[in-house]
């Protein structure tokens, strides 16, 4: 059984945590500082509270997978930007000193910059560090057309696709833009999101050697966090080398959005 920790019960992470609690191979424990929103979803959850544990504040090193799911609400980015690694960087210092030391996914926004903080700063303290990435703007474009395609790079309208034909453009912007559009009417994306998660969850469970799969993950190479191919061998995330050409052509400035937006989040 896969002991899963969802850390922040907001929306996103409340129907995360629905969405987990209806399947029989997890064990899940969950850690919400706000005392009325963790009351409340366990309220609403009520036939299956007593499955879900209350981790706040105890040891966690018996737990294979935290997903992170908090988040900041502030419509200026470069204070998003300082206030999401702000609150982060607390997160993963009280995760550390109650001994969580394994697969630790991010769905919190911003994902590639938040990915890449923990990954410069916190490497060795968890097996594996990744986010979901482009896996979610990839699934709304297979929704759209049916048709599957890779997508690599920043997640949202920054991603690109990468090696496919008879990728429908249209359709392909508006995968990409509809995290936006959601935002714009007032609604926060957050079944889209969990979908990605469980695809996330569902590969790292299997644990198959030299299985591939895209997601977001450093690459020391190019010293940022972002979408494309990963293997999974011993339990263990690596990064597959990107055709240099291939990132020469269209990668780098992609990349180079992240990088940017990076050093603004931590000050510089």
């Amino acid at each position: 059984m896969n002991k899963i920790i969802i850390y922040g019960l907001g929306q996103v992470g409340a129907n995360l945590l629905f969405s987990l609690s209806s399947k029989r191979n997890y064990q899940l424990g969950i850690i919400e500082k706000d005392i009325n929103r963790k009351e409340s979803v366990l309220a609403d959850i009520l036939p299956l509270k007593n499955d879900i544990v209350d981790l706040d504040n105890k040891d966690l090193s018996d737990y294979e997978t935290l997903i992170l799911c908090v988040g900041i609400n502030n419509n200026d980015r470069t204070s998003f930007l300082k206030e999401s690694v702000l609150m982060i960087d607390k997160i993963i210092k009280e995760i550390i000193n109650h001994n969580f030391k394994n697969n630790l996914i991010i769905i919190s926004n911003p994902v590639d910059i938040l990915t890449t903080y923990i990954s410069i700063n916190y490497s060795k303290n968890f097996k594996n560090i990744a986010s979901t990435g482009t896996i979610l703007d990839s699934i709304r474009y297979k929704a759209l057309t049916n048709n599957n395609i890779n997508l690599l790079g920043p997640h949202g309208k920054d991603a690109i696709v990468f090696k496919s034909r008879n990728v429908d453009t249209d359709k392909l912007k508006i995968a990409l833009n509809m995290g936006y559009a959601i935002s714009n009417n007032g609604y926060h994306s957050s079944y889209g999101i969990c979908k990605a998660c469980l695809i996330l969850l569902n590969y790292l469970s299997k644990e198959k050697e030299n299985s591939k799969i895209i997601l977001s993950i450093y690459d020391k190479k190019y010293n940022i966090a972002f979408s494309h191919y990963v293997y999974f061998k011993n339990g263990k995330l690596y990064p597959i080398e990107i055709d240099n050409s291939f990132y020469q052509q269209n990668l780098k400035q992609k990349l180079d959005i992240i990088q940017k937006e990076y050093l603004i989040s931590i000050g510089k």
